[in-house]
């Protein structure tokens, strides 16, 4: 056994110690390790710190934080009086640019590294501003630690842009009047039991009501009113609210301004109106004229619909009305310019002339047909080429107000040559481009006429005969404006031996119709003096002429024009 034993101790390995060396190393690197990973913890804690007290942190944290409540306070600290009949939180329901996400953003006007500054966004808006300053405590590692200096929430941003306004209501004499829920009691009453003078059209004289004026709000506050029992929401007209005009006790009558008008025999007050934009009836050429258009004016009716006997009329005309529900829930009948009461256009213009109404161009489909110019047709037979007395014809209707029409051929704006209007029918005539050559040749048989012409209405100098004479011998024989001119001899009469002066005598727009004729107008202003009484006499002596040897004489002539006691 002892053999055994010893042989079995023979075959067991001797264990081997670690050497001085390799003990330090093992040492050191633990060591190392730890002072390394206590540096990473430090290093981490640094930076953890350095970025929770940056600036931006700090004020991102704030605007994180504002609640309804917060904004609500905020709301309350900018306006500091808020009414009794509204409150922070109500201001802010109704504040559309506090209805979104809030965000900051450094505002570089006036940011500095010792004084940050945010902008507050909400939305697209700017709502206000937020400072930072260095609190007095540093944070660790002797970081600079940050806090709210101040909040600016801007005026804009409110509702109602944080400016106070006055609101009147009229209510029914004794009624309770609820203001946002709120009773309104006597502070805001200020009249009791007056006769009502509001614009409810037709309401007995002797109707008692309560005036509340309702100061220092800043949003147009939501009413009810209780009476008889019953409770009624009144809505605002402007910046009152009348109980006796509201939907259920009366309608809305809309008018044009210039409109006449009675209810139940009555004329209302033009007063008891509220004007307002013409918004139907208009047509393609007049929706960019603005202020130009007529306007419309409403009255609230008192009674149902059915107890008015209502009259309207434009212009002599009847209109009839159309009963609609309007978007405010008012029964509403409307009164609008019937097809008699509006304008209407005839315009003859050349082949390829432009025509514009209102600085609108007039399409194709305004095109009717040619049609010869009124002041060439009668004299057609003297021509060799009666298509040049010829245009093309355009109709347009339905024009509230008197158009200002236009007319161009290429880039050349084309005169208006003859214009006329009866019973709101306009015709106008454009007949080309004038020619200057033919000015050149024949403005001085436009000026010896025009000249005869006013000798002859003045009956001045020889007389009647002697004038009339001198005027047909520049006129063509047998022309209609020869046998207008004779059967007009009676019509002067009536001056004995006026004298006159004239003070202005122009010929223009010398325009060829064809071959044989032409036409041209004078401008004239003649101070005519006739048993001691002065006149200023002026008008334009629109003429059709014939070339004959070598000359022209006049075949047609249409005058306009007026007369007015000279100062």
């Amino acid at each position: 056994m002892a053999k055994a034993t010893i042989n079995s101790s023979k075959r067991m390995p001797r264990e081997k110690k670690l050497s001085r060396f390799s003990q330090a190393l093992i040492i050191y690197i633990i060591t190392l390790s730890l002072f390394i990973i206590s540096g990473i913890c430090v290093l981490c804690g640094f930076l953890y710190t350095y970025e929770t007290n940056l600036p931006e942190k700090t004020a991102q944290k704030y605007v994180s934080s504002l609640d309804e409540n917060k904004l609500a306070e905020l709301i309350e600290s900018t306006l500091e009086d808020i009414s009794e009949l509204e409150s922070s939180s109500l201001l802010l329901a109704r504040s559309e640019h506090l209805s979104h996400e809030i965000t900051q953003m450094k505002y570089a006007k006036e940011y500095t590294s010792m004084r940050p500054v945010y902008r507050l966004i909400c939305g697209e808006h700017d709502i206000g501003k937020l400072t930072l300053r260095k609190s007095a405590k540093d944070a660790p590692f002797g970081l600079s630690r940050w806090e709210i200096d101040k909040v600016e929430l801007y005026h804009e941003a409110i509702a109602g842009a944080g400016e106070k306004k006055s609101y009147t209501v009229c209510v029914p004499d004794g009624a309770s009047l609820e203001v946002n829920g709120k009773n309104a009691g006597t502070n805001f009453l200020k009249e009791r039991a007056v006769k009502y003078s509001g614009k409810s059209v037709l309401t007995p004289s002797d109707t008692l009501c309560d005036i509340y004026v309702l100061d220092g709000l800043y949003t147009k506050p939501d009413l009810e009113v209780s009476h008889l029992g019953q409770k009624n929401t009144v809505l605002f007209d402007g910046s009152g609210a009348d109980w006796f005009t509201q939907s259920e006790r009366c309608f809305v009558l809309t008018v044009p301004e210039e409109a006449s008008l009675t209810v139940n025999g009555k004329t209302p007050e033009v007063s008891l109106s509220t004007k307002g934009e013409l918004t139907q009836g208009v047509s393609t050429f007049e929706k960019e004229l603005g202020d130009k258009l007529p306007k419309a004016i409403s009255y609230f009716v008192s009674g149902t619909k059915a107890d008015a006997d209502i009259s309207v009329s434009v212009h002599g005309k009847e209109l009839f009305g159309e009963w609609i529900k309007d978007e405010n829930g008012y029964d509403s009948v409307i009164y609008l310019y019937s097809e008699e009461s509006k304008y209407r256009i005839n315009a003859i213009l050349p082949e390829g002339a432009t025509l514009y109404i209102n600085g609108i161009e007039v399409g194709n489909e305004y095109i009717k047909e040619s049609s010869p110019y009124s002041i060439a047709e009668r004299v057609s037979y003297l021509s060799k080429s009666p298509d040049k007395l010829s245009g093309v014809l355009y109709e347009i209707e339905g024009l509230l107000c008197r158009p200002e029409i236009k007319a161009t051929l290429g880039e050349y704006e084309l005169p208006l040559c003859s214009y006329t209007e009866s019973n709101l029918a306009i015709c106008a005539e454009f007949y080309g481009q004038p020619d200057a050559a033919l000015e050149n040749s024949f403005s001085s048989y436009a000026q010896s006429y025009a000249n005869s012409y006013i000798c002859y209405v003045s009956n001045g100098a020889v007389g009647i005969e002697e004038n009339i004479s001198a005027l047909l011998e520049q006129m063509k024989k047998g022309s209609p404006g020869y046998k207008q001119i004779q059967k007009s001899k009676s019509s002067f009469e009536f001056v004995n031996q006026a004298t006159y002066k004239i003070d202005h005598l122009e010929t223009l727009n010398f325009i060829p119709l064809g071959e044989e004729l032409f036409f041209c107008q004078t401008d004239f202003s003649v101070t005519l003096r006739y048993y001691k009484t002065e006149k200023l006499y002026t008008g334009k002596l629109s003429l059709i002429f014939v070339k004959e040897e070598g000359g022209a004489k006049v075949a047609d002539l249409i005058i306009d024009g007026s007369q007015e006691d000279k100062q």
